[in-house]
């Protein structure tokens, strides 16, 4: 009897250890799947350092006035609340003449993204560049998420 027990419980060892073999590859399949997601997910979020330097230059030979500032405002708005962490990189790594430039819509994107990490990321350029005077920018976004 002992020796049939022990047979028995052999056989739901092995069946045990096939399982979790078979477990193990699916976890794999399964990391390798989110991985790609996620791989996916950050280049299709990533902000096109060329394509926002393109609507600012566009953006600099306009007049103040030119109706077409909106559309250049909308491109850079549309670009900027597609992703907050990476909007919040690329503003950390920008130069202080494309943050004057993008400033001019800090309202329009804090009323999309409607977060306060946004706000503390425009405060934090605030006070690496005092110059440009974005205290007005700080108040009208903070205004929105009111």
């Amino acid at each position: 009897m002992f020796q049939m027990g022990y047979g028995f419980l052999a056989i739901i060892m092995v069946c045990v250890l096939e399982l979790l073999k078979i477990m193990e590859k699916q976890v794999r399949l399964y990391r390798t799947t989110l991985d790609s997601h996620r791989m996916y997910v950050k280049e299709n979020d990533m902000i096109d350092n060329k394509e926002i330097d393109k609507i600012i230059e566009e953006r600099k030979k306009m007049h103040p006035d030119d109706p077409c500032v909106l559309e250049k405002w909308n491109e850079l708005t549309q670009i900027f609340i597609r992703n907050e962490e990476s909007t919040i990189a690329y503003l950390n790594s920008c130069c202080k003449e494309n943050i004057d430039w993008i400033s001019e819509i800090f309202e329009d994107i804090s009323e999309q993204l409607q977060s306060s990490g946004f706000i503390e990321c425009i405060e934090k350029l605030a006070i690496k560049y005092p110059d440009l005077n974005l205290d007005q920018d700080i108040l009208y976004a903070k205004k929105v998420l009111e």
